[in-house]
């Protein structure tokens, strides 16, 4: 019967559960944070024995057996600040979120749009791009930034060629390229979209003065970094600029169509802008503030993963 209630813990994973701990039996497996308290692992794990052992009291099979569970390896002694760090790209990610789904379901909820090649064109690209958002979130939560950025390069091209050809109403749509499209959404949209888009060309084509990101020299050795936590909150506060910049160009593309506005707002000249007082605005300065106060406190050696 012992060895029927046994518990083990799964080493080989895949990335995906990074920062996760398995705990199994021989028919089921659960993934929990690596700082869960030990006695809630013991409970989880009592649900699952109390399951298949087809016992109906969890506490039973706690009190029975849960002294023969050794989850303290499970357990991991995070560093508080690396929590406090994880705490802050969560808090990111998840403005982030806020704001593309917002004007996501504001576009959702539009009817009877004209069918115009352009603004289909335009439409499809953006709506489409809360796939790239969440993939995005979910390489910048684990650690792994450049590809991150590969895909927010690729986000910040789609939100630029959506806002160039949305009013195009013939075939030349289909000769505007996306990464031609960024100088006309800084010049008439959002100014600095041509530092952005540099910022994200330099991490994804991996050019020589950013290198010192997955490099670490200990002594004479050199170990390539596969992962880093701390880069994180600053590829995460990109990807919230994109997100500012997507519910602009979202409101602009469909300005015709929305009775209220979130990002933008008339202008002297007939036109729109983007609202100063916009709540994404408000959300990139305390995010802002969150990259200055932990960048540089951040203990380095703790949050490298190498080989």
């Amino acid at each position: 019967m012992k060895d029927l209630f046994e518990l083990y813990k799964i080493k080989d994973v895949d990335f995906i559960f990074d920062g996760y701990s398995i705990i199994s039996n021989s028919n089921f497996s659960i993934a929990v944070p690596k700082d869960c308290p030990e006695r809630l692992q013991k409970r989880l794990g009592a649900a699952i024995q109390s399951y298949f052992g087809g016992f109906k009291s969890i506490d039973y099979v706690l009190k029975m057996y849960g002294h023969l569970w050794d989850v303290s390896d499970y357990e991991s002694k995070v560093d508080k600040k690396l929590i406090l760090l994880d705490k802050k790209v969560h808090f990111i990610l998840n403005s982030a979120k806020d704001i593309y789904m917002s004007v996501y379901n504001k576009r959702s909820n539009l009817k009877n749009l004209p069918d115009k090649i352009g603004l289909v064109a335009a439409g499809l690209s953006l709506m489409r791009l809360i796939s790239s958002f969440k993939a995005s979130s979910f390489l910048i939560e684990k650690g792994y930034n450049f590809e991150a950025m590969c895909i927010n390069k690729l986000i910040l091209e789609q939100i630029a060629w959506a806002y160039k050809v949305h009013r195009i109403e013939n075939d030349n749509v289909f000769k505007i390229k996306p990464p031609s499209s960024i100088t006309s959404l800084r010049n008439s949209l959002y100014p600095n979209a041509g530092k952005v888009y540099g910022f994200f060309n330099k991490h994804a084509h991996m050019e020589p003065t950013v290198l010192h990101q997955v490099l670490n020299f200990d002594g004479e050795e050199m170990k390539v970094i596969l992962l880093r936590k701390d880069i994180s909150l600053i590829t995460g506060y990109y990807l919230m600029i994109l997100a500012d910049i997507y519910g602009i160009c979202m409101e602009y593309v469909y300005k015709d169509f929305f009775s209220e506005f979130d990002f933008l707002k008339h202008n002297s000249k007939g036109g729109y802008t983007p609202k100063k007082s916009r709540k994404s605005a408000k959300l990139l300065k305390k995010a802002m503030q969150d990259v200055v106060n932990l960048f540089n406190v951040i203990e380095m050696d703790k949050i490298f993963q190498k080989v």
